[in-house]
């Protein structure tokens, strides 16, 4: 059973991201990191040779050093014997800073303290 639940998850460039995918009585099971179609990890093997992904001993997919192509959802899956899958998607988009803008369009703001 995957006790994590799919989110969704922003960051910026450079940043470490960190995808939970806490599981109870892994056992015998194979815990799959993919994205999209594409497997990442199946089990301790690394499948996509790039240096900057890993599973940390809890079972999260980490990136270091999150780059903009690196947005897309990602699946932790649990390979079983049934045919129906067992897994939780998270999505990871690109974080942006707000849009401000001030009223009156002068640029004069006024801000009290509460």
């Amino acid at each position: 059973m995957i006790l994590s639940v799919g989110s969704r998850y922003f960051a910026s460039p450079g940043d470490k991201v960190s995808l939970p995918c806490s599981v109870v009585r892994l056992g015998a099971l194979v815990r799959l990191w993919k994205r999209g179609a594409r497997v990442i990890f199946a089990g301790g093997l690394k499948v996509r040779k790039d240096p900057r992904l890993e599973v940390s001993e809890a079972g999260d997919l980490v990136i270091r050093g999150f780059l903009a192509e690196d947005v897309g959802e990602y699946d932790c899956e649990l390979e079983t014997d049934t045919d129906i899958p067992v897994f939780i998607r998270h999505s990871l988009a690109l974080a942006r800073a707000p849009d401000v803008s001030t009223r009156p369009q002068s640029g004069h703001l006024t801000v009290t303290q509460v």
